[in-house]
């Protein structure tokens, strides 16, 4: 945001063509454009911005429901982009179990990252076009299923948050066993 109008324009025609280049590649059978936002609603958050200071989250969301081959009225979604986890911040935790096996543990990190996901969405990070707020991979799982299988006493696993997160994500996250 800020008091650069022609800017602010550029780039939320950007956001509207990629968002009409995604909805064409439904095969709408429409050569010309799919989606439709009133011109005053585009003045409108345009102006809006432009009185603002900031980063924000410029979304765009479908109205209402369209038959194929119908143009698709759509909105725009502005929310701040806030600052939601800063670095080591913790996310979410679980309890692993004295002498659980490797696919034991498994099972309570793959819940545990199920909560993280959980708790970084209710706390206002953005999921992606996937719906995921950030990715680990299996071998991260499994790498860290064999260091926690077999330990002698109850300890608590963490999710935190590896870098400053911020609602348009995505999530990074590193493991903490206590």
């Amino acid at each position: 945001a800020g008091p650069n109008k022609d800017k602010l324009e550029t780039g939320l025609k950007e956001i509207l063509s990629a968002a009409d280049a995604y909805v064409r590649n439904f095969n709408t059978g429409k050569l010309d454009h799919v989606i439709y936002l009133p011109p005053l609603d585009f003045e409108i958050i345009r102006d809006t911005l432009a009185s603002w200071q900031g980063d924000f989250v410029v979304k765009v969301v479908v109205t209402r429901n369209s038959l194929f081959g119908e143009a698709i009225p759509v909105r725009f979604d502005v929310s701040a982009n806030k600052l939601i986890y800063k670095p080591g911040q913790v996310i979410a935790e679980a309890s692993l179990a004295p002498r659980l096996s490797e696919q034991d543990s498994q099972q309570v990190i793959k819940q545990l990252l199920a909560q993280t996901h959980l708790n970084a969405k209710q706390e206002g990070v953005l999921p992606d076009a996937s719906g995921a707020v950030g990715k680990v991979t299996y071998e991260q799982i499994a790498s860290l299923a064999k260091k926690t299988k077999g330990i002698n006493k109850t300890q608590r696993l963490q999710t935190i948050a590896k870098t400053a997160t911020y609602s348009i994500g995505p999530l990074e996250i590193d493991f903490r066993l206590r």
